[in-house]
């Protein structure tokens, strides 16, 4: 990298795309909450952070942002942590779902608000068949 610490820019081979995966050190990890009124008013957990990665003379290129999302994780990741990510690259970032940490040994990934919003889909449908049920017997009893 040289001792002015100046990252190259972007070439065109460098873009991340649909589907790559990187490898890379873990920087800048940071966690926050966002509040989802659209989802049934959970709070998701997001995780961003840098992948910094070294081009094939082990200078610096161009770190990868990723953003990770969900209702909780499976597995952790540390700042400096060795990981490997893929994923979908949209709104200037790669989003991905999981990743392999390659430090702990560890696949991490986020819980999918999908999964929890199907099950209570069900059970409020279940409800549903159930005190329809009950007003139907009501109502011909009556």
């Amino acid at each position: 990298m040289g001792t002015t610490g100046h990252v190259p820019h972007r070439r065109a081979g460098d873009l991340p795309g649909h589907g790559r995966e990187f490898t890379g050190l873990v920087r800048d990890f940071r966690i926050r909450r966002e509040r989802r009124i659209d989802d049934l008013d959970a709070d998701l957990e997001v995780w961003s952070f840098h992948v910094q990665r070294p081009d094939a003379d082990g200078e610096r290129l161009v770190p990868v942002p990723v953003e990770m999302r969900g209702l909780c994780f499976a597995g952790t990741v540390s700042e400096g942590d060795e990981v490997r990510v893929g994923g979908t690259w949209r709104d200037g970032a790669l989003h991905a779902e999981e990743l392999d940490d390659l430090t702990t040994g560890a696949r991490v990934r986020a819980k999918a608000s999908r999964r929890v919003r199907s099950v209570l889909v069900a059970v409020g449908f279940i409800l549903f068949v159930i005190v329809a049920g009950f007003v139907l017997t009501a109502v011909i009893s009556f």
